[in-house]
């Protein structure tokens, strides 16, 4: 929850206690927080718990929900990141949302951040084939949304140790390493 809203709501809190509270401020917070479809509710305090904020899960919603909620994250300075985008709820959201950043492998749609700021540690991502690149996309997607700096080093499986030891420098050099294999599941026995 921002710390404006939260400020608003314990202002309005305190109202209660008061037998002068004003309905009318009662009824502009309760439109504020229904500018959404029906069913849909942002986890507002999600960022202070997990340290980010919702990803919103893209899957079975209306273009239109998903333009709904990319406007109002917006609007309270978030920036959106949505996953399991199918082609046509992309088109509809890039119409309104230029800027929005598509990538079709992923199935991802991520707002640019706002702010200039440095991306901080780096995240490289191994992909045993390429047949686990959609899944590594998603994960490249996603990290560059929690702004880390993040690359997808791909084919290094255990059928090909050594292009794996090729990566060694980049490696090391990592905060943290996203491993994918899709198949036999070896290849994180083999980074670690």
């Amino acid at each position: 929850m921002s710390s404006d809203r939260h400020q608003r709501l314990l202002d309005l809190l305190r109202e209660c206690i008061d037998p002068q509270i004003a309905v009318a401020r009662w009824e502009a917070e309760a439109r504020e927080t229904s500018e959404l479809p029906d069913g849909v509710m942002l986890d507002d305090d999600r960022a202070r718990r997990c340290g980010f904020h919702e990803v919103i899960f893209a899957q079975g919603k209306p273009a239109s929900t998903l333009v709904s909620i990319f406007r109002k994250l917006g609007e309270q300075g978030r920036v959106a990141f949505a996953t399991r985008v199918t082609p046509e709820q992309a088109a509809v959201i890039r119409e309104e949302f230029p800027s929005v950043i598509d990538n079709p492998v992923a199935r991802t749609l991520r707002m640019p951040p706002a702010t200039g700021e440095s991306a901080i540690g780096y995240v490289p991502i191994i992909a045993a084939g390429t047949s686990d690149l959609p899944v590594a996309e998603e994960a490249l997607e996603t990290l560059r949304w929690m702004n880390c700096n993040a690359r997808i080093i791909a084919d290094v499986g255990v059928a090909g140790p050594q292009r794996l030891i090729q990566s060694l420098p980049v490696l090391n050099a990592a905060d943290a390493i996203v491993v994918i294999a899709g198949m036999e599941g070896a290849l994180p026995s083999v980074v670690g």
